[in-house]
């Protein structure tokens, strides 16, 4: 941009001290027509150059919001890289605490089971002791039955 200013420059100083001959010296048709192309040419290659300068500064306006929007998007990306890190830490805990509950849960189908062979054993620990009281008291009675009354006699 400055080297473009410094042609426009050079080109506007041109311009001045070819108007400053032509005001100090008489000059023939030739020459002014000559003088006119130049001009001409200078004011060409002006305007050529002004548009280039402002192409330029366009494309570093253009390059300059590319760029703040790549930072911006790095931005993002770190912070999603950080939520990220952060799920598989917090999976990685549930993951734990599901293993703990899966052992847990395979310890309580253990206790139940257990409670349920307890409840059997209960179970027939009653019956078994219902058959011994019933033995114990029909030997009771058998015996009775065999045993002669001492204090009765029944006439036949």
């Amino acid at each position: 941009m400055e080297e473009l200013q410094g042609v426009l420059a050079l080109k506007d100083s041109r311009i001045a001290e070819l108007e400053t001959s032509l005001s100090s010296v008489k000059i023939s048709g030739e020459e002014i027509e000559g003088l006119f192309r130049l001009k001409i040419e200078a004011e060409i290659e002006y305007l050529a150059i002004s548009k280039a300068t402002q192409k330029l500064k366009d494309g570093a306006s253009i390059q300059q919001t590319l760029l703040e929007e790549q930072e911006k998007l790095s931005e993002t990306q770190a912070q999603v890289l950080d939520k990220l890190v952060d799920a598989e830490g917090k999976a990685s805990v549930l993951k734990n605490k599901a293993e703990e509950l899966e052992k847990y849960c395979g310890d309580s189908v253990v206790v139940q089971e257990s409670f349920v062979l307890q409840k059997r054993v209960c179970k027939l620990t009653f019956y078994l002791f219902l058959q011994i009281i019933f033995l114990v008291f029909f030997f009771w009675l058998f015996l009775l039955q065999l045993s002669p009354n001492s204090g009765m006699v029944v006439p036949t």
